[in-house]
């Protein structure tokens, strides 16, 4: 039955190679050939051929019926990838074989199942019934964990997919024959098992056997970590990743489009992420933001937003006042450069009418200075630069005191504040409140020993890092939500749909990378 089924889309394969926009097209095209699984694999192949053309590659697929010889072609030089295989696999076949085979990128997850012929509910499998469980490690780690969430073996504690788990590890086998087989052989003998026999097979395989996952008598969960470890790959050989035919390919299988044909026509899950639908611009979102974390941060989801239906025009502004003044005037849309208590602080002394509609990202105040390179060198009646306005002259006095230089009130917190008036010791030192934005400029022409508590996006505009800090603040305290960089609207625009947009393209896993990677800053957020 396999093989009539695998002749019968070999030749559909084959026939649609010729027919694809005429043959000359395909006679026209380099071909990317591809040896995979008939179910699913081949046919996902055969759904993106048209997309694989319009990219400028025929696709020649070559079906395998088992799980050795499609990587014995492709490291032999006979395949360009192969797609039918998830990495621990892959792993083992490398570790086995001496092959230096690569995934270049996952497509989609298959949840195992627990299958049979007569059983119809697990809580009615007979005592000793013989369980079939395929036979390479990778693979049976995945069965006899199913098994385990299932309730019918127990395994140790120590079992997991990354820790693997064989038949000698089992701690208890509920009365059953857990009998290891041959994967591409699992469906061929259930249907031929003795009544009550159950089998855990490999969704590509079962699918090939004409069971579907609603036949299933239980999946592995899809929320676990089983979706990413075993989702299947596109294989290559270690030199052929950057294959132009082979990125090609992976660019057209990981669409949306895919993700909606694999989980309506297989019950497989998206492996990747799916590429959201463009949208059509319906208007423009301006910014005010500080040059540096903040306008490149915009300028990194430019395109996210594009694709929430949304440009985005950013107006750079080099201090702390201006893009306020603008916010409020109606200039802007939005800012993005300063955090809450100095927001508060800006409305009451200028009755401005600005509201925060969600934090971004955490920059930790810094200590900074040209010369001394451990505190506790730090000379005697030195200068200490601090940010003049209230809400950061707080943050930079607590800092101070963090760091043992001075004494402040045990009253003195982020949310009583302190001036420089409330130091009860400044250690000897001269306290110099200076305009936030000068801070760095007059650090760089200052005596030697002087030291500035600098806000980090005018410490990375001066050129500045973390790393380079003699102090930063605590990040698991108070500051990292109270002084959280925020997006700021005027009252009344909170619900502004472009305003919504630019949030959620901002309020994102990648964002937070972007701003951990680049700026050392820490998302204020739950990432999604």
């Amino acid at each position: 039955m396999k093989k009539t089924l695998s002749l019968i889309l070999a030749l559909t394969l084959a026939v649609g190679l010729l027919g694809l926009g005429g043959s000359a097209l395909a006679a026209d095209l380099p071909t990317v050939v591809v040896g995979a699984s008939a179910v699913p694999h081949a046919e996902v192949l055969e759904f993106v051929r048209e997309d694989l053309a319009a990219e400028g590659y025929a696709l020649e697929v070559k079906i395998f019926d088992d799980y050795v010889l499609p990587n014995t072609a492709l490291q032999d030089g006979e395949l360009d990838a192969n797609y039918f295989q998830h990495t621990p696999y892959l792993n083992s076949f490398n570790a086995s074989n001496g092959t230096d085979l690569v995934s270049v990128g996952a497509i989609h997850y298959e949840p195992f199942g627990i299958y049979s012929e007569s059983v119809t509910d697990l809580k009615d499998v007979p005592a000793g019934a013989t369980i079939l469980v395929p036979a390479d490690d990778s693979n049976m780690t995945r069965a006899l964990l199913l098994l385990q969430q299932e309730g019918l073996i127990k395994l140790p504690e120590s079992a997991s997919v990354e820790n693997g788990v064989t038949q000698l590890d089992i701690e208890d086998d509920g009365g059953f024959t857990i009998a290891p087989v041959q994967a591409d052989t699992l469906s061929a003998q259930l249907k031929n098992s003795d009544e009550g026999t159950l089998a855990v097979i490999n969704l590509n395989y079962a699918l090939d056997a004409g069971y579907k996952t609603d036949d299933a008598l239980a999946l592995e969960d899809a929320s676990g970590d089983a979706a990413q470890t075993y989702a299947n790959i596109i294989a290559v050989k270690v030199g052929n990743e950057e294959n132009p035919g082979v990125q090609a390919l992976l660019k057209v299988l990981q669409t949306e489009k895919v993700a909606k044909y694999l989980s309506e026509s297989f019950g497989c899950v998206a492996a990747f992420e799916t590429a959201a639908e463009p949208k059509e611009i319906v208007g423009t979102v301006v910014v005010g933001a500080s040059a540096v974390p903040h306008a490149e941060v915009l300028e990194f989801v430019k395109d996210d937003l594009a694709a929430e239906g949304y440009e985005l025009d950013i107006k750079i502004f080099d201090d702390y006042v201006l893009p306020n003044t603008a916010l409020q005037d109606g200039e802007l849309d939005a800012n993005y450069f300063q955090h809450t208590p100095y927001l508060n602080s800006f409305n009451a002394s200028n009755g401005t009418d600005l509201v925060s509609v969600g934090a971004i990202h955490y920059e930790p105040f810094g200590i900074y200075s040209e010369s001394v390179t451990d505190l506790k060198d730090v000379p005697a009646g030195a200068t200490i630069l601090v940010p003049a306005d209230d809400s950061n002259m707080t943050r930079a006095l607590l800092l101070l005191q963090q760091e043992g230089l001075i004494k402040l009130p045990e009253s003195a917190s982020v949310e009583n504040g302190v001036t420089q008036l409330d130091i009860e010791d400044d250690g000897g030192y001269a306290i110099t409140p200076v305009q936030a934005d000068m801070l760095s400029a007059q650090l760089k022409n200052s005596d030697k020993g002087t030291l500035a508590v600098i806000n980090l996006n005018y410490a990375l505009d001066a050129g500045y890092k973390t790393d380079d800090a003699l102090a930063l603040e605590d990040a698991s305290g108070d500051a990292a939500q109270t002084y959280a960089n925020i997006i700021a609207v005027k009252v009344g625009n909170e619900e502004n749909p472009g305003i919504q947009a630019l949030l959620k393209v901002l309020q994102t896993e990648k964002v937070a990378e972007y701003l951990s990677e680049n700026f050392g800053c820490v998302a204020a957020f739950e990432t999604k």
